[in-house]
């Protein structure tokens, strides 16, 4: 419902702390968010079926590149349309391999029981990118293609 939609937009708005979650990566491991505690996390939120979102990567993986280490994490969070779980973790990790995403990913459609990553973060347009501090506070967000987020991770890194 739209309550429930401003309801979880409150909760995860600029200043929130961010919403925690527990998922299996692509590679198979496990993945708590409240563990890069102490760095900068970006969270992206798309799908396969995103083509914005799937153009978005290459930018991703250079932002990755370029800031990646002690302070800085990437987190892909995956929404899949398709009908079963089977069928939405083959289109995921198709395109991650296709798109060469090297950074932690995550599908939100496995173990919507414990949390709904997608809802609890009121994300209504894909791609959303979500920026947490090292405090794992909310500080800014961004949908679609916004040059906002390269002018943030310039003024927190220097460069």
């Amino acid at each position: 419902s739209i309550v429930q939609l401003m309801s979880n937009l409150e909760k995860a708005a600029t200043g929130q702390k961010a919403i925690n979650f527990q998922r299996i990566t692509n590679n198979g491991e496990k993945f708590n968010l409240n563990d890069l505690k102490g760095k900068y996390v970006l969270l992206d939120f798309w799908g396969s079926w995103c083509m914005p979102c799937r153009q978005s990567h290459p930018h991703l993986i250079e932002l990755y590149n370029k800031y990646r280490g002690d302070d800085f994490e990437l987190v892909g969070i995956a929404f899949e349309t398709s009908k079963s779980i089977e069928q939405a973790n083959y289109t995921w990790k198709k395109a991650i391999e296709e798109d060469k995403l090297k950074y932690i990913n995550v599908l939100n459609n496995t173990d919507m029981d414990q949390v709904d990553i997608v809802t609890a973060y009121g994300i209504s347009a894909f791609p959303t990118k979500v920026l947490l501090d090292k405090n794992g506070i909310i500080i800014a967000r961004w949908s679609g293609d916004d040059p906002g987020l390269d002018r943030t991770l310039k003024d927190i890194f220097g460069f």
